[in-house]
């Protein structure tokens, strides 16, 4: 009983920023498109969320800014950046680790698993591959099968000049006009960012 209500004591004292407020203070946030991604990454069954303005963005991809739901309702906590593109990564589920191809040309990427460690979202580098490789060639085609059969959740909304991020409408860019989502964006502005133990 008495651990109980320390634990209470303790989640309630940790400090809870608004969401946008806190999502502002990390990434470079500007007039332009806002994409997110939707993904459990550590297999609780919450997804988590990747947010990457576009000034962030560029022909090798994003930097996104990662934050994970918590048990108690309307708090994510933040666990830090990741850079791949869109389009450009897989998730293995026995290991929960995001593989990643960031282009440094048109010939040759950095290959990146990032997965989540202690609150927070680790990277170790995997070495650069040619596209003239058996190697990356064969992760080249893991990443395109798995972007095939599972389709991850792509949204994107137009941040105006006034970077009111509590106006923001949500499109889903699915692979098909018809194509419904399989999970639905966070209310983000009744979301709080808890800090790490």
């Amino acid at each position: 009983m008495v651990a109980a209500i320390w634990l209470t004591i303790v989640l309630g004292l940790q400090s809870a920023t608004p969401f946008w407020d806190h999502f502002q203070s990390v990434a470079d946030v500007g007039a332009g498109r806002l994409s997110l991604i939707l993904l459990d990454l550590d297999g609780d069954g919450r997804t988590e969320i990747f947010l990457a303005p576009a000034l962030t963005c560029g022909n090798a991809g994003c930097t996104w800014q990662v934050y994970s739901p918590v048990a108690a309702s309307g708090q994510a906590r933040y666990l830090g950046e990741a850079s791949f593109p869109i389009a450009g990564f897989r998730l293995t589920p026995s290991n929960r680790a995001l593989t990643s191809c960031w282009h440094l040309s048109a010939f040759e990427c950095e290959l990146s698993e990032y997965r989540l460690e202690n609150s927070a979202i680790s990277r170790r580098s995997l070495g650069t591959c040619r596209a003239d490789t058996a190697v990356c060639q064969r992760e080249s085609i893991r990443i395109s099968e798995w972007q095939r059969q599972n389709d991850p959740p792509v949204f994107t909304a137009e941040v105006a000049s006034d970077l009111d991020l509590e106006r923001l409408k949500w499109t889903h860019q699915g692979s098909t006009a018809a194509a419904a989502p399989r999970v639905s964006v966070p209310n983000f502005d009744r979301l709080a960012v808890i800090a790490a133990p």
